[in-house]
């Protein structure tokens, strides 16, 4: 008797393609970037402290702005570099299609670290 086994079910047609090699290659090394990018960032930010070096002896200025320039740079900055590894992965599990996501959270990365630099603009009148 040659009857399939009863409890085979069929494969899903998602989980038979391959991936797309170069796709998971240039992903991985845009997530690495990415990574590299936001710990630049990271970095940088340690200096964002000298923007009130002009402060004092009658000079006023908003200080709070520092630490809104600190919080997008770094929180929001890794909250996006999660959100965006995470997102690639999913797709690439899913053999979807995924180098898009890594650039585009670079994108958001430098976004954020302009938007910061624009708070920082903002600390002395």
């Amino acid at each position: 008797m040659s009857t399939p086994f009863p409890y085979s079910a069929p494969v899903p047609q998602a989980l038979t393609r391959r991936p797309h090699t170069a796709d998971v290659v240039v992903t991985s090394l845009l997530i690495a970037a990415h990574v590299t990018v936001f710990g630049a960032a990271a970095f940088f930010s340690l200096f964002y402290a000298m923007a009130s070096d002009p402060c004092g002896s009658g000079t006023v200025c908003d200080t709070g702005k520092i630490g809104q320039a600190f919080f997008l740079t770094d929180a929001v900055g890794l909250v996006v570099l999660l959100a965006a590894s995470t997102g690639a992965v999913l797709l690439m599990l899913r053999r979807r299609i995924a180098f898009w996501v890594p650039l585009l959270g670079v994108a958001a990365q430098v976004g954020l670290v302009a938007l910061s630099f624009g708070l920082l603009d903002q600390v002395v009148p």
